[in-house]
């Protein structure tokens, strides 16, 4: 059965949860987003923050991306937040995409978890495979603001370094070239970043203080002890689908892919690669 098309967020609004969790808002709710693009070492530093003390994080979740990734199913199977008698009754509606997000924070605070949402970026502000052209704005904003309070932070890499790691992906063969990747990041950094930004490279220099300023960016518990579980932790999209024995296992500085001089020079004379490694504080290799 696909999580894909049990949802197709027409924009019906279910009453939530109607059995047993019959809910009237007495405030507005807060929902966490933690704003990122492809190959930015998301899911490194996902690994380290879903181990934190209480989190529920779900992982490339978008408005428009439930055929491919599916939050109820991930809420369901990674976090157990439905009941078999849950899921039937829901497989047979729809939902308009900010009640089935308001439901799962619910489902996860009545279980003593606060949900994290990593957004899904890439479809827009990129698009290709999963869409044919991005809509260049953050959607998941759009989407989820006018329910609820949103608490965002943003992690990002060197420009370089990304599309070095993006353009190597079998799946992405084709689908996006330099000049897109540019202007996406561009568009990224001026529609969708927070006050709160971690860069890759210092977090991979400093997990504890950077992880420690995330967790404070989203309003969650930093609890030190999850260098002792973050190899393990498994239930996220990205490289790692199973702690057994795959994927990175220490955290460390990673030194730049070979850029041959020709590219160097493409990105050199980009206006939005100026921009973004203005705005993010990073140099540009000489």
């Amino acid at each position: 059965m696909s999580w894909g098309l049990m949802f197709c967020y027409r924009g019906l609004r279910l009453a939530l949860m109607q059995a047993n969790t019959e809910t009237q808002w007495t405030a507005r709710p807060t929902l966490r987003l933690w704003h990122n693009l492809a190959r930015s070492g998301s899911t490194l530093i996902g690994r380290c923050l879903g181990c934190m003390r209480g989190v529920c994080l779900l992982s490339e979740i978008h408005p428009l991306g439930a055929r491919y990734i599916n939050p109820f199913g991930q809420a369901n199977e990674w976090f157990g937040l439905f009941s078999p008698e849950d899921v039937a009754r829901l497989s047979q509606s729809t939902m308009a995409y900010p009640d089935l997000m308001l439901m799962i924070r619910e489902r996860a605070e009545a279980k003593g978890l606060t949900l994290v949402i990593r957004s899904w970026e890439h479809i827009d502000f990129y698009g290709p495979p999963f869409l044919a052209r991005a809509p260049m704005r953050a959607m998941n904003v759009e989407h989820l603001a006018p329910v609820a309070d949103l608490v965002r932070v943003a992690t990002v890499r060197h420009p370089i370094d990304q599309w070095m790691s993006l353009a190597a992906l079998p799946i992405m063969k084709g689908c996006l070239n330099l000049e897109h990747y540019l202007r996406g990041y561009r568009e990224f950094v001026e529609k969708c970043l927070p006050e709160v930004v971690i860069r890759y490279e210092d977090f991979t220099r400093d997990p504890d203080a950077e992880m420690a300023r995330m967790c404070a960016g989203l309003g969650v518990e930093f609890d030190a002890t999850y260098k002792e579980r973050w190899a393990e932790y498994a239930t996220i999209t990205g490289d790692v689908v199973s702690s057994r024995g795959l994927g990175e296992r220490t955290i460390k500085p990673m030194g730049r892919r070979e850029v041959i001089p020709s590219l160097i020079a493409k990105f050199a004379k980009n206006a939005d690669y100026q921009v973004v490694i203005k705005r993010l504080g990073y140099g540009h290799p000489v």
